[in-house]
């Protein structure tokens, strides 16, 4: 029987970030840019399609999301958000496979970030 999904943007990005004490700084920019997203690729669980989170955790658009938490020292956020979404939308294999391909890519922008910063 296939659980109802929690939305991503209301009931897990949102959550993370005030569960976490994410600045709201951090917070108003990965905000905007996810529901920004949300309407273009209609992912909401409310009146949307949720499967379509897939092709947004393949995006471009979520690695600048990944960018902005992990430059702004929250990997460990980006981290619950992924594994949230692994555990959360067990049942839709697209969406599990494409956050663990996030999983995958973000601890390659970590150390991209690091080798930034020890530049500086």
């Amino acid at each position: 029987m296939p659980t109802k999904k929690l939305d991503f943007l209301r009931q897990i990005v949102n959550v993370e970030l005030a569960e976490k004490n994410v600045s709201a700084k951090v917070s108003d920019i990965v905000k905007g840019l996810v529901s920004s997203a949300e309407d273009k690729y209609g992912f909401s669980t409310f009146g949307g399609n949720p499967s379509k989170l897939a092709d947004y955790l393949m995006s471009g658009e979520f690695e600048d999301v990944m960018k902005v938490l992990i430059s702004n020292g929250y990997y460990n956020v980006l981290m619950s958000i992924l594994n949230k979404i692994v555990e959360v939308y067990v049942d839709d294999v697209r969406v599990v496979e494409a956050a663990k391909i996030a999983l995958e890519k973000s601890g390659k922008i970590k150390q991209e970030v690091e080798k930034q910063f020890k530049k500086k």
